[in-house]
């Protein structure tokens, strides 16, 4: 099939179907304009579908009912991880063990520090404090500030023999005027069998609670 001639002018180009360039052009974006209109329907219907779809499996997580395989819309939800979250709080609340563990811990691993992953965290280290699974609570709980899991912590370093400059970090906690978790006790008692307590201290920490 022989090609028309292509004139250098724009004003004359023609295109293969015998319109000129500019219209041609011009017809092929206004149908690209309409295609994409045409999607936008399909989109939003299919975004409203994942949205519905999410609610209902987190309202299943809230009332403990049995979870349903996820469908592709839903796995690609946007915040498809609050939902991957909020069953392994429920699992974690329900029946904790290794199992549960090793999926909560795969989830952190792959969401870093993200929003998604903080009250997971926490729920999981108070679980873990409160079983004592030493072996996976203290390589994670180093930066802990809540005094249940400073507790759990120190309680942990005791029960694993990790002494080594654990009397002066209980001490910063025992000079606290706060009242401690129970969680403490057992290392409290450790400082005064170390001979750590003595009447000085214990002066210290009175001023400390009445000021």
């Amino acid at each position: 099939m022989r090609l028309p001639p292509l004139n250098h002018a724009l004003g004359s180009r023609e295109t293969c179907a015998g319109l000129p360039y500019t219209v041609d052009m011009t017809m092929r974006r206004l149908l690209l304009l309409g295609l994409a209109l045409a999607w936008v329907p399909i989109a939003s219907a299919a975004a409203a579908d994942a949205r519905l779809e999410f609610m209902a499996a987190m309202d299943a997580v809230r009332q403990s009912r049995p979870d349903t395989a996820d469908s592709p819309a839903l796995q690609a939800y946007a915040i498809h991880d609050y939902l991957t979250a909020a069953r392994l709080r429920r699992d974690l609340a329900q029946r904790p063990d290794d199992g549960v563990d090793a999926a909560i811990d795969a989830f952190l691993s792959g969401h870093g520090g993200q929003p998604v992953t903080r009250a997971l965290r926490r729920e999981w280290l108070s679980s873990l404090g409160q079983r004592r699974r030493w072996e996976r609570f203290l390589p994670i709980s180093a930066d802990v500030t809540d005094p249940q899991l400073v507790c759990d912590r120190l309680a942990g370093r005791l029960a694993t023999g990790d002494t080594d400059g654990l009397a002066a970090t209980a001490l910063m906690r025992w000079l606290q005027p706060q009242r401690q978790p129970l969680a403490c006790n057992e290392v409290f008692a450790w400082l005064g069998q170390q001979n750590l307590l003595n009447p000085a201290l214990a002066e210290q920490r009175a001023r400390a609670a009445l000021a």
